[in-house]
């Protein structure tokens, strides 16, 4: 695709992109109403299935790398698209102008989420720092950081019926285009079209992420920290658009669990991309840049999580004060990762 003409792919971009955008804001919807009917939590369901269906983007992207020997693009995609998803929810904060998105939320399953995300992450700082062994073919550190990720799925499920706290509820819910709609589907018909929608945004995210890369080295911007930084864009764009329909949908819980629980699988998947190379495990095969973006994937998880047990009403231009740190870190963060290691 680099051969091909740079507003050739800038147009395959745009269309990509509205794709994965439209099949995000549906998606929140239809996840909206199964929830509802259901009778499943929505932080757990926001977990899980947008979680999941969001995050298959970062699994094709993530699995195509290793299988063509980048181990340390398969393994930058994965970190630098955890600290870009937890910036989303900076930057859907600013869809409420009310109060701040972490005034909202009063689940301890979201905290837990945070916390565990943030053990997982602590887990592969562990690993990139002290280097893997090969455990039957595979990395000993990415096969204890997908076990992390099923135990922390299985907590959350045990979590859900032992919540000491009970959400404060705001009756203000904003319009959704389609909600209506969707709402005469049965229930039946609401899985299949979430089945629908999420191979929508698997074949447009893959084309995405694609596209993004090709523009990165036509641009002359290349595949360093600047070209992972527009895959990471690229790749997060599904993120962005369910939290900022499940937000406007008035549904703040199930915003964080997208994030938070997409950030969990997104960390597993370094087993596939393992399982994808046969050159050893793919955590040897990195460097500055995939410790400092997971370092800096922690620091930003924890601003969140105290975002969310502070709950703080003020909001400086649009954004809660947690928000505003998140993207001043990530800015300077990005931009100090850049001089050392870009």
């Amino acid at each position: 695709m680099e051969q091909w003409p740079v507003w050739l792919n800038l147009a395959l971009f745009v269309l990509a992109a509205a794709a994965v955008y439209q099949a995000g804001v549906r998606l929140a919807v239809a996840a909206d109403l199964l929830a509802e009917r259901t009778g499943i939590g929505r932080a757990l369901l926001g977990a899980v299935l947008l979680g999941g269906v969001t995050s298959l983007p970062e699994g094709s992207t993530t699995v195509a790398a290793a299988a063509i020997g980048s181990p340390a693009l398969a393994v930058n995609n994965i970190l630098g698209g955890v600290a870009m998803q937890v910036v989303v929810l900076a930057l859907a904060d600013s869809v409420l102008r009310r109060h701040p998105l972490s005034f909202e939320v009063a689940q301890p399953s979201v905290l837990l989420q945070a916390a565990l995300c943030t053990l997982l992450l602590g887990i592969t700082a562990a690993g990139l720092l002290l280097g893997d062994v090969n455990l039957f073919g595979l990395g000993a550190w990415t096969i204890a950081i997908f076990v992390c990720a099923l135990l922390a799925f299985a907590l959350l499920h045990q979590g859900r019926a032992r919540e000491p706290w009970k959400p404060r509820r705001f009756p203000h819910v904003d319009s959704v285009a389609g909600r209506d709609a969707a709402s005469l589907r049965t229930t039946r018909g609401l899985i299949l079209g979430i089945g629908g929608l999420g191979l929508v945004i698997l074949v447009a995210g893959i084309v995405l992420a694609q596209m993004a890369d090709a523009l990165a080295v036509q641009t002359g911007l290349g595949t360093g920290l600047i070209g992972a930084l527009l895959l990471a864009l690229a790749t997060s764009l599904p993120e962005l658009s369910t939290t900022i329909s499940a937000i406007r949908l008035g549904q703040h819980t199930m915003a964080y669990s997208n994030i938070f629980g997409a950030n969990i699988l997104d960390l597993s998947l370094l087993l596939l991309a393992d399982a994808a190379y046969r050159g050893g495990p793919v955590l040897n095969h990195t460097g500055t840049f995939a410790l400092g973006m997971t370092l800096l994937a922690i620091l930003l998880t924890t601003v969140a999580l105290i975002g969310l047990l502070e709950r703080r009403r003020l909001i400086i231009w649009r954004f809660g004060v947690d928000s505003l740190v998140m993207l001043l870190l990530y800015v300077g963060g990005f931009a100090l990762l850049y001089r050392v290691a870009g």
